[in-house]
C-alpha cells in the first residue's frame, strides 16, 4: 500500500461494515504490520475545517462524493485492509496533508 491510496477497512468502533480509508503513512516507513490511515465518510458535518472533499473519479474509484476526516487518524493492522479502491489525485492529497498539519499542529 502507498500513501494516498484508498482502501476498505473494518475500523473497530467506527462502523460495522468496511469503510474507505486513505493511507497517510510515509512510503519510506516499511516493515511494520500496521499503517496509518484517515477514515472517510460520505456524510457532511457542521464543522468541515478538518475534512477534505473528494469528488468521485475513475482514479480514486469512489462512487459518490466523500470526505477525508483528517481528525480521525488510525493505525490499522495491514491484515484489516480489504480491497484497494483507488488513489487520491495529487491536488486532493495536498489538501489532506495541509489539514493533517493543522490537526496535528505541525
Amino acid at each position: 500500500m502507498r500513501r494516498g491510496e484508498i482502501w476498505t477497512v473494518l475500523a473497530d468502533g467506527y462502523a460495522r461494515k468496511p469503510r474507505p480509508v486513505v493511507v497517510v503513512q510515509n512510503d519510506e516507513i516499511e516493515g511494520f504490520d500496521s499503517t496509518v490511515v484517515c477514515l472517510m465518510t460520505s456524510f457532511t458535518s457542521d464543522d468541515m475545517t478538518t475534512r477534505v472533499k473528494v469528488p468521485p473519479t475513475t482514479q480514486n474509484g469512489l462512487i459518490k462524493i466523500s470526505w477525508v476526516m483528517t481528525e480521525k487518524i488510525l493505525a490499522v493492522h495491514t491484515s484489516a485492509l480489504g480491497q484497494r479502491i483507488g488513489i487520491l489525485e495529487d491536488d486532493v492529497m495536498r489538501q489532506v496533508e495541509k489539514k493533517l498539519a493543522h490537526v496535528l499542529a505541525l
